[in-house]
Parts: structure tokens; C-alpha cells; sequence
């Protein structure tokens, strides 16, 4: 694997202010990094999911068969376990809470429980959907019935769920997009925050260098929080051309790890090295955390005469002595593990709002909370598919690219701006003026 090249195009902190500065590097374990606020992910295994459900069984099952969890449990993404523990978390607590038999699932319980979903805790249909297809899939892992006589797939259950549908209607609240800035066409129109306003706030420090190749990479790779969060130093092949490319390994729809590639542009791979030539990291994740503290400065002191200090004074013997100047220092801690998806979606909103802060989008006043809220992990993967297909780009095109499942999922991020392109609007715009 050939160098990553020199970051001369990279914003860089000058020579003067790097003077000023007194800038120390550290590798550091989590337990040297700040601690973050409550709110994290929490880990998931096949034992916590076992003992869920082996607690919410009737007396008299016989047991949860080990083999058979743990083979259900390796044939899953991991974003499919956390989601299944995290559903069947809810349901059991409803359950528990109603003095409800939870396995086997009764369809009434169920139509019941669907209901509090919706009326107490406000969830939307997408929702309920998924929460139903979790119920359903530990019915099938602990062979309660067959999938035709799943309570599941009770006729009322789907009825509720339809109903649903018609109550609150079944479109979902979608990430705001990131995209590129610049109109891909005559018709385009880019609103919100774009990839080149989170790119001016970036600051030129470490972690500043390290937002910058974030955002960089999951724009034109296009990939899930996950996978961007995946990725090892190397997968980036530099090329003789100066631009890159990403090897993508497993994904949510790729399981078994065949593999893809993502090209990265030649800015990117500027970006990358940038990072990498400030952080001195040679392999293991490429994406980290990176913990800063700041200490400011203190100016020089002359000796002072001893008989001048006054003798309440505690520290009379450094006035004594005097003391040079000691210029500010920045610590920068790097973490050894990968950024979690949690910490890359921190990112994106601290980045959002310093656009909000220097005036860079308008906005009506109060809703800068609306704003950092609609951008989440996904944005930068609905900006690159809004952006292929406002330059031309087919659906079939745009899903090999990114790795989009079908065209009809990727078409759901389009659907207002392709109607700005379709077909009403080339034949009307030159006839009805």
C-alpha cells in the first residue's frame, strides 16, 4: 500500500499558532477519555437475550434451546440484534406491567399492546410494524408455532396495524439530507445545511482534521453509521491519480462479506491524510474518538525581592524565585476503539449547530432546534442519493453505488425532488407559463 498523500490542500494550523501553543499527543484507553453523558448505546449479547426470554416463559416450556438462539443470533446484523433486544425489552416490560402471558403471545395482548404504542407512547407506524416482526421472530426462535399459526399474523393484529396506518398515515419522518452544495441541474434547489457549510467549521486542530475526513468519507462512500464506523486505515488504497479507494466489507446486505468498493476523491484522501499525519495512527480504526484539554497559559514573573512579599502570601517562594512563561496546552487523547455510532452522530449535530451559529443557513427564529434534530447519521447517505439523482443518475445506478436494498427505498428520499424533474413538469413548464 503506497503513502496517503502530503495534506497540502488541507487547512492546517500556521507555524505561529502552533508556536503559541505547546500541543502534546497521546494514545489513551477509554478510561482516559472524557466521560460521556448517559444516553449510550447499551451492549448487547446472546445471553441477555436468553435470560429475557427464558424470565417471560410459562412454568413447564422445558427451557430455551442454547444452540438454537446462538445460531439465530451469528445469522444477524448487529443493528438487527440491538433492535430485537430493544424490542423485546418494551414488550416484556408491557407485558410484565399488564400481568400479560408474553410467550406464547396471545393475539388480543398483542392487538392491546399495539394500541399503547400508539395512544401512550405516541409511535408512529413504521414502529409498530417493526415491533411486531420482532415479536414474530422469537416466536420462531423458540419454535412456538409455525409461521402460518403465528399469533403474529392474526387477522385483528393486521387489522390493527392497518388501522394504524390510515390513523396516522405511513410515511415516515426522514433524515434531512447533506448534500454536496452545489445545484446538480436547472431545476435543483438545495436547502438546509450542506457538506460545504460543515466542512467551513471545521476547526484545523486534531479534532477539527479528524471531523473533516469524517465527513468526507461518509458523503462520497455513502455508507451506514455502522459501516463508516467499521472502517480500518487499511481499507483506504491510495491510488497513482491521488484519489482513493474504500474497501467496504460486511454490511446490513451483506452478511456473508463478499464485499464492495467506494471511490474517494482526491480532496478526501487529502482529508484522510491530514488525519492521519497529525494523529501519527498507522493501523486499527480509522475513525476515533478524540478527547481535548485545554490549559491556558501563564506569563513570566520576575523575582521579587523578599522583603516586598507580603507575609500572608502562600506561595511567597515562587515570587522569590520567579517563574518563566509557560505557553497554552492543548492535550489531545486519541482512543484506541472506533467511533460508535452514537459519538459520529454527536459529531454531526456539534458541527450543525456551529453552521447555525455563524449564520450560514436561514432559518425562522426557534427553529434551530427543528434543524440539529431532522440531521442524524443517515443524512449524509440521503444527500448523496438526492444529489446522483438530481445529476441524472438511474435508480438502478444509485443503488450499486451506495448500496441501497431496492429503488423503491431510495426513491423514498426523492420523491418531492423528483417532481421538480418528472415527466408532468418537461412536458408543462414549456406549454403552461
Amino acid at each position: 500500500m503506497s503513502t496517503l498523500l502530503k495534506p497540502e490542500a488541507v487547512n492546517r494550523p500556521s507555524m505561529a499558532a502552533q508556536a503559541a501553543e505547546s500541543v502534546v499527543i497521546v494514545m489513551a484507553g477509554a478510561d482516559q477519555l472524557p466521560v460521556r453523558r448517559k444516553g449510550g448505546a447499551k451492549p448487547v449479547s446472546v445471553d441477555l437475550l436468553a435470560a429475557l426470554v427464558e424470565a417471560a416463559l410459562p412454568d413447564g416450556f422445558g427451557g430455551v434451546s442454547r444452540i438454537g438462539f446462538e445460531t439465530a443470533w451469528e445469522a444477524m446484523a448487529p443493528e438487527t440484534r440491538r433492535a430485537l433486544t430493544d424490542d423485546l425489552t418494551c414488550y416484556l416490560g408491557w407485558s410484565a406491567s399488564e400481568k400479560r402471558q408474553a410467550f406464547p403471545a396471545d393475539p388480543e395482548d398483542l392487538v392491546r399492546y399495539l394500541r399503547w404504542l400508539e395512544q401512550g407512547r405516541g409511535f408512529r407506524p413504521a414502529t409498530l410494524t417493526r415491533r411486531i416482526a420482532s415479536i414474530s421472530r422469537i416466536h420462531r426462535m423458540l419454535s412456538l408455532s409455525s409461521r402460518d399459526t403465528l399469533p403474529t399474523r392474526a387477522a385483528m393484529v393486521a387489522d390493527a396495524l392497518k388501522a394504524a396506518r390510515r390513523r396516522r398515515g405511513s410515511q415516515q419522518r426522514q433524515a434531512a439530507g447533506v448534500r454536496l452544495g452545489p445545484m446538480m441541474n436547472p431545476q435543483d434547489e438545495v436547502e438546509g445545511v450542506t457538506l460545504a457549510m460543515l466542512f467551513s467549521v471545521c476547526t484545523s486542530d486534531l479534532q477539527g482534521l479528524r471531523d473533516g475526513a469524517l465527513l468526507a468519507v461518509a458523503f462520497e462512500s455513502g455508507l451506514r453509521v455502522s459501516e463508516l464506523a467499521a472502517i480500518h486505515i487499511r481499507d483506504v488504497d491510495p491510488q497513482a491519480d491521488g484519489r482513493g479507494i474504500l474497501t467496504i466489507g460486511k454490511t446490513k446486505t451483506d452478511q456473508e462479506g463478499e464485499g464492495r468498493y467506494a471511490w474517494l476523491s482526491v480532496d478526501t484522501m487529502r482529508r484522510i491524510g491530514a488525519w492521519l499525519e497529525a494523529s501519527g495512527l498507522e493501523d486499527g480504526p480509522l475513525f476515533r474518538r478524540v478527547g481535548v484539554d485545554r490549559r491556558q497559559g501563564r506569563p513570566a514573573r520576575a523575582p521579587q525581592d523578599y522583603f516586598s512579599i507580603p507575609g500572608h502570601t502562600r506561595h511567597w517562594q515562587e515570587r522569590l524565585q520567579g517563574r518563566p512563561a509557560e505557553p497554552p496546552l492543548a492535550r489531545y487523547a486519541i482512543g484506541e476503539g472506533p467511533l460508535t455510532r452514537q459519538g459520529i452522530g454527536v459529531i454531526y449535530k456539534r458541527l450543525v449547530r456551529a453552521v447555525i451559529d455563524e449564520g450560514m443557513v436561514e432559518l425562522e427564529p426557534g427553529r434551530e432546534g427543528d434543524l440539529v434534530r431532522a440531521i442524524s447519521t443517515h443524512s449524509m447517505r440521503v444527500g448523496l442519493t438526492q444529489d446522483l439523482f438530481a445529476s441524472g443518475e438511474d435508480g438502478a445506478g444509485v443503488c450499486q453505488a451506495i448500496g441501497w436494498r431496492s429503488v423503491s427505498t431510495a426513491l423514498r428520499y426523492v420523491r418531492k425532488q423528483s417532481v421538480k424533474g418528472g415527466a408532468v413538469s418537461r412536458v408543462m413548464d414549456g406549454l403552461r407559463r
